[in-house]
Order: structure tokens, then C-alpha cells, then sequence
């Protein structure tokens, strides 16, 4: 400002506005809003019909990992996790069989679920057609990187390693950062091999009532690394989808209609 800077000085005073405004924002909806639920500090189970407080750090932990765990092996119940077909494809797709049912040579052994076979059919039709439609890969580029992180909240919560939202921030401010940050993401994506870091996440569990800690009431959320989720983001549900969307490749069964 003493350097007569109008620049600087008009980047400060719009950051100014900025956090006023949202102040201001923040006090109405302290009044306005309904109460919310708030990260949990301690469960309760029903045991036999007796509600069970557990409230330490170990207890907590060994409860959530018998009683949460549950919700996330629904899956199995799919007839794609039983019988022959489960075993040819084997549980990550691994095997040789998954690679025929997307090229569409894959014999389906007898009785399999019917709607499951036209499923499978149906995602091979697709993969053909994206193979034949010479789309070159979609990395993601320093200019998206930029763009996503410069717009994204501090506050937000992500990342066991540590790596939080501000670290890729303040990253996305410095091009030589941003690009180191995109070309790891890049190599992690070419040579199909993901991060140490990536393979572990955060489970953090979430009132859905406000005081309400019975553990069939409770939200839990996984926290994936933030850019790894960020990754996630741009080249599934942005790059992906509008690649099939332009080549008119999605099935009219998942187009919402009026």
C-alpha cells in the first residue's frame, strides 16, 4: 500500500469483503439453521435389548469395525459375487474370464441370473464401441489442477496422511508445484500402480440426529486422500463421462426422463 500498489491493494480489500461477508453468513445461520450432527466421541449398540454405551478410544474402534463393516460387504449378496461366474471373473476381475466377458466371448455358465448376463452383455456393447471410437487417454493437466483447487474449501476434511486440503491449495498458487503434483498423479495413472498413501483411507462416523449415537443412526464417511478423491473426480465423472456422453453411450435406462 505505501508502494501505492492500486493491485494489491484491491486484492486486499476484495479479500476483506470476502471473509466479511461470510462472517456474516456464518452468524444468521447459527439462528436459522437446524441443529446439525457433529463427529462422534462415543457409540451405543443394542445388546440383547440392553442399549450399551462405549465411549474409549479402543472400545469404540472394535465396535464400529464388527457393526459398520457390514454396510460395506452388501455387494456380496449380488449374484455377481456367487456361483461359477464369481469364480471365473474372481473377486477383483483379475482373471481371464473378466476380460472375455468384455470382449464379448465369455459363455456364461447355466443358470446365471438372467438380468445379470444382459447387464454384462450390455457394459461389453459399451466397451467396444468406446475402443473403436479412438479416444485418446484424458490425463488430467496442470490447468485443471489449478483450476479445482483454487476454488476448494480449506476446511474440508480428507486425508490420513496428513496431506490436507491446504497443502494442495497453497500448491496450486506455484506452477512448479502444481505440476510435480499432476505428473505423479499422471505416472500413478500410466503405469496402472497406485500410491502407498492411497491405499489406506479415514472413517469418520457422523450423527445423522443431533444426539443420537446408536450406531445403526450414525453416518459413516470414508475420507479418501485428496488427491487421489480429486483424481477420482476429473477422470471418472468429468473426462469418462463426457467422453460417453458425447458418443451417445449411455444406456437411455440411466437418463432421468420427465
Amino acid at each position: 500500500i505505501e508502494n501505492g500498489d492500486e493491485e494489491a491493494v484491491q486484492e486486499i480489500t476484495r479479500i476483506r469483503r470476502k471473509e466479511c461477508d461470510r462472517k456474516r453468513r456464518m452468524n444468521i445461520a447459527k439462528y436459522v439453521k437446524p441443529n446439525q450432527g457433529r463427529m462422534v466421541m462415543a457409540v451405543q449398540v443394542d445388546e440383547n435389548g440392553t442399549p450399551v454405551r462405549y465411549d474409549s478410544h479402543e472400545d469404540i474402534v472394535r465396535v464400529v469395525n464388527s457393526r459398520i463393516g457390514q454396510r460395506y460387504k452388501l455387494g456380496l449378496r449380488s449374484p455377481l459375487s456367487m456361483g461359477q461366474l464369481a469364480e471365473d471373473i474372481g473377486q477383483y476381475a483379475e482373471k481371464e474370464a473378466a476380460k472375455r466377458i468384455l470382449d464379448g466371448t465369455y459363455e456364461f455358465p447355466e443358470g446365471t441370473d438372467e438380468a445379470l448376463v444382459e447387464l454384462l452383455k450390455e457394459a461389453a456393447r459399451i466397451r467396444v464401441a468406446f475402443d473403436t471410437s479412438n479416444t485418446e487417454p484424458d490425463y488430467v493437466t496442470v490447468e485443471d489442477f489449478i483450476s479445482y483447487w483454487k476454488s476448494a474449501r480449506e476446511k474440508t476434511s480428507s486425508s490420513d496422511s496428513g496431506r490436507h486440503f491446504g497443502h494442495y491449495i497453497a500448491a496450486s498458487d506455484d506452477p512448479e508445484l502444481a505440476i510435480l503434483h499432476v505428473e505423479s498423479l499422471n505416472i500413478a495413472a500410466r503405469r496402472g500402480t497406485a500410491l502407498d498413501r492411497w491405499k489406506s483411507a479415514l472413517t469418520v462416523l457422523l450423527e445423522k440426529v443431533m444426539g443420537n449415537i446408536l450406531i445403526e443412526k450414525l453416518r459413516a464417511i470414508c475420507l479418501l486422500e485428496a488427491d487421489f478423491n480429486w483424481w477420482l473426480k476429473m477422470t471418472f465423472a468429468r473426462k469418462m463421462m463426457s467422453d460417453i456422453r458425447r458418443q451417445d453411450m449411455i444406456p437411455m435406462e440411466q437418463v432421468a426422463t420427465a
